[in-house]
């Protein structure tokens, strides 16, 4: 009887083992399962992410190239820049180094054009101020041609006298008001220097030598130095003012 109680004892705690046993064993394949699972969603995720990294890498070398192909246009534009810019330099270090050259083309180019603008009014200001009528231009000295003709050979002036005469910048004709002829010699310049009037009194006597007309000799321009008029006052050369217009 003992024996008995003893099997069926043996026997329960046998039945009671396999259970836990089982249970155990649906608990691991539970948790190995989880674990395959989770294992899976971790490798598709770093799959993922390296695809997108994969991506990231190929649109960074695609920026890349185009950076290095925008620095290398930059570099032959400052290449280019540089080369003129050099250019600019030598240009600027030549100019100065010839600043009186320029300068003088300029004055003589603003002088140029007040000496003919000058020239057209000069004929009014003449009957104006000198009081003679019929006034013409007879010679100007940017105009080619001569207003001398037979006095060198009449030996009446040197041949220097006459270089001299045709340099002269204006000649004018008139009448006073008797009548008689007269002839202007006219140096023309914007402001007169005391060497604008000299040379108008020196010429006008080789032009009375050269014509025997009365000549009356006049320094023409904008203005006139101090030295300037009190010279012409002694040597007796008349001033004739004239403001032309600015010109552009």
């Amino acid at each position: 009887m003992q024996n008995r109680r003893d099997i069926e004892a043996l026997t329960d705690l046998v039945r009671q083992m396999a259970e836990r046993l089982t249970a155990a064993h649906e608990r691991m394949v539970q948790t190995v399962t989880s674990l395959i699972q989770e294992d899976r969603s971790s490798l598709a995720a770093l799959t993922e992410a390296q695809q997108r990294t994969d991506a990231s890498l190929s649109t960074l070398a695609v920026k890349v190239a185009e950076i290095a192909d925008g620095l290398n246009e930059l570099r032959t534009q400052v290449a280019a820049l540089a080369a003129a810019q050099t250019q600019t330099n030598e240009r600027l270090t030549e100019m100065s180094g010839r600043p009186g050259a320029i300068s003088g083309q300029m004055s003589n180019l603003v002088g140029g054009q007040y000496e003919k603008e000058a020239a057209r009014l000069a004929p009014r200001a003449a009957r104006r101020v000198l009081g003679l009528i019929n006034v013409t231009i007879q010679h100007t000295a940017w105009e080619p041609g001569t207003i001398v003709s037979d006095a060198v050979d009449s030996d009446m002036i040197t041949n220097a006298e006459a270089l001299d005469l045709n340099r002269i910048d204006l000649v004018m004709t008139g009448q006073d008001h008797n009548g008689g002829a007269v002839q202007v010699a006219a140096e023309i310049s914007i402001t007169i220097e005391p060497s604008d009037v000299t040379r108008s009194a020196d010429r006008a006597d080789i032009l009375h030598k050269a014509t025997g007309i009365p000549i009356i000799a006049t320094a023409i321009g904008n203005d006139a130095t101090p030295d300037a008029i009190t010279l012409a006052e002694n040597r007796q050369v008349a001033i004739l003012t004239i403001t032309t217009a600015p010109t552009d």
